[in-house]
């Protein structure tokens, strides 16, 4: 096979020079285009047809590596100057947005060079609710007028109130803390304490033993039965003056005082048991006036008998403020008596012991201690010159409001306590004016008064 012919060809666009086999359609292997690839020998008549205007230089360097570069070149180049008009149109865009930004910082940038002889103010501050910020309802509220007499009917809160009827729990504990004894039981006991002990008690001795608990023992047990606890208490406390044994005190002690012990402890836990009951007695006595305080109270107010049931709610008032301190309330119990002497000396300390014990327990009075309260301040509202002190107390907190002293006003309305209706609407008003006040303060003064009718109704 011959051989191919080469031809050589030049391109026009990068300037390349190379030798290939002669094809209908040739690309410069360089820059790959084939519109600019000529043989050299055409090339060369094109050329020396042509006049001259400068010489020809050659360019080492392949361009066509270059071209990306100088794409991004021209976009950076485009982009530098247009971020000035893209930037305001950015700021023009925030600026439609939010509202609080100044025109000023759009101006500031458009002209860097531009220096701002003042500063620039502070973000504006958040709005405090204002009295106009009140609504309708509140507005009705602070224009309200309550007008009252003394004649006029119950509501249905009073009635309530002053219907109700709270009962009474004494505290008292009217009983003793062990069975009495018989003599049967007593009798038993002596003779068990013999066998344990190995002591026989002489006959004569015992007898006497027998005789003092008939005559001082049972008759305490039945004076307590017949609500008799002082009389019960002092003999029981001579029931304890037990004749001395074989005339020898230290023997007496170590084997008469030692054998019945058991009934020496019940009686003297009795004693103690009534030792309370009177001091009670003077509280329950207290009690029962208290109670019946409550019950006049009760007809009063069923009468309408407003005065008299005010009057008596005071009293009953001072009565139950007592009852907050049981110790002095009761104070101590009655002294023993003088029969005590003949009681042996360690049972006598004993039994004095017993006359400072623990305060006794006391009726639960804080629910009628409340009940009497709240009547009152109801029974109060219905009293001609409570009401007609009340009521110009009102008129002059609301004159207060007219005159957008919120602050004097809800002083005013704070000492409203009764009647009911004017109290209910006082706080209502004050809660209002709180917030009024407050965003007053906040706001450096006080703004306008709410809208609405102050006239009377």
């Amino acid at each position: 096979m011959s051989a191919m012919k080469m031809t050589r060809y030049v391109c026009s666009h990068c300037g390349r020079n190379f030798e290939a086999e002669e094809k209908e359609i040739m690309e410069c292997p360089g820059c790959f285009w084939s519109s600019s690839v000529k043989k050299q020998e055409d090339a060369e008549e094109s050329v020396s047809q042509k006049p001259v205007l400068s010489k020809k230089v050659s360019v080492p360097f392949d361009f066509s590596f270059a071209f990306p570069f100088v794409i991004l070149i021209v976009l950076a180049g485009g982009l530098f100057f247009a971020w000035p008009h893209l930037q305001s149109l950015r700021l023009n865009s925030l600026h439609v947005k939010t509202p609080h930004l100044s025109l000023k910082t759009s101006e500031s940038i458009a002209k860097p060079k531009e220096k701002s002889k003042t500063q620039t103010a502070p973000p504006t501050a958040q709005a405090v609710p204002s009295a106009a910020s009140i609504t309708e309802e509140d507005k009705n509220i602070l224009s309200r007028r309550v007008q009252l007499t003394a004649d006029r009917p119950l509501a249905e809160q009073e009635q309530k109130i002053l219907s109700r009827r709270v009962p009474f729990k004494s505290g008292s504990i009217e009983k003793l803390p062990s069975q009495e004894w018989t003599l049967e039981s007593f009798k038993k006991l002596v003779a068990d304490q013999e066998r344990v002990y190995r002591v026989p008690l002489p006959k004569s001795y015992k007898n006497k033993l027998e005789a003092l608990f008939k005559a001082k023992y049972l008759p305490a047990v039945e004076a307590f039965k017949n609500g008799d606890e002082l009389q019960a208490r002092n003999l029981w406390v001579d029931s304890l003056a037990f004749p001395i044994y074989a005339n020898d005190v230290r023997k007496h002690r170590g084997v008469v005082l030692t054998m019945i012990r058991p009934f020496i402890n019940d009686t003297l836990s009795k004693i103690g048991a009534v030792n309370t009951m009177l001091v009670e007695r003077k509280i329950r006595d207290k009690e029962k006036n208290a109670v019946g305080d409550y019950e006049k109270l009760l007809k009063a107010i069923e009468a309408k008998s407003w005065k008299e049931g005010s009057e008596i709610a005071s009293g009953l008032q001072k009565r139950l403020a007592e009852f907050s301190n049981p110790d002095q309330l009761g104070g101590a119990p009655d002294s023993y008596p003088d029969s005590i002497h003949q009681v042996d000396e360690g049972i006598q300390q004993t039994l004095g012991g017993l006359l400072g014990g623990p305060p006794p327990a006391i009726a639960d009075l804080e629910p009628i201690r409340e009940d009497v309260y709240a009547k009152k301040k109801v029974v109060d509202g219905f009293i001609v010159e409570n009401l007609n002190a009340a009521q110009a107390k009102y008129n002059e907190a609301l004159d207060l409001i007219a005159n957008k002293s919120w602050a004097e006003a809800i002083d005013k309305l704070r000492t409203l306590e009764t009647p009911m209706a004017l109290a209910e609407d006082a706080q209502a008003k004050i809660r209002i004016l709180k917030k009024m006040n407050e965003a007053s303060s906040s706001s450096g003064g006080q703004t306008g008064a709410p809208a609405g009718n102050t006239g009377r109704r």
